[in-house]
């Protein structure tokens, strides 16, 4: 692979949108039934994100700041192509491996260490990039206490 120079766009979104629909297919929710509201309803469509645009060079970082519910990992996901946008377009330079959601594909039953490189290799990352990588993973995480104990108990309560 050729080397990336510095400023090159790497990540580019133009006009990005994707929707999702309540009520999939008209169904009623079971809070309906229990109140005895039995009309049908109609999907109801909204937009998780809409016209975002942005682009991040070489040598760039890039936070994204919400509350819950606001995209954060929906936007992640459609970079890394988990998901197809309804409006828009994404191209990414180079290859991406997010961590997203990064506690749902974890095993309990593993230590913390064992499963930061058991996620990151299957997002591709080799053990010796995970290795450069990992003091930083752990510090951002907080885990540092609790690095080999199991998963399920080092979860704040």
């Amino acid at each position: 692979m050729a080397a990336v120079t510095e400023g090159h766009p790497m990540i580019e979104v133009e006009g990005l949108g994707i929707s999702y629909r309540r009520n999939r297919r008209g169904r009623r929710s079971f809070k309906d039934l229990l109140s005895g509201n039995l009309r049908r309803k109609r999907p109801d469509e909204f937009w998780a994100l809409r016209d975002v645009s942005f682009t991040v060079r070489a040598g760039e970082a890039i936070g994204v700041v919400g509350r819950n519910g606001q995209g954060k990992s929906t936007l992640l996901k459609l970079v890394a192509e988990v998901q197809l946008p309804d409006e828009g377009s994404v191209r990414v330079n180079g290859g991406v491996a997010p961590l997203i959601e990064i506690t749902g594909g974890f095993v309990d039953d593993l230590s913390v260490r064992d499963n930061v490189y058991l996620t990151a290799g299957l997002h591709g990352m080799s053990k010796a990039e995970i290795d450069d990588a990992f003091a930083e993973i752990i510090d951002f995480a907080g885990v540092g206490d609790f690095v080999d104990t199991p998963t399920s108990t080092s979860r704040a309560a």
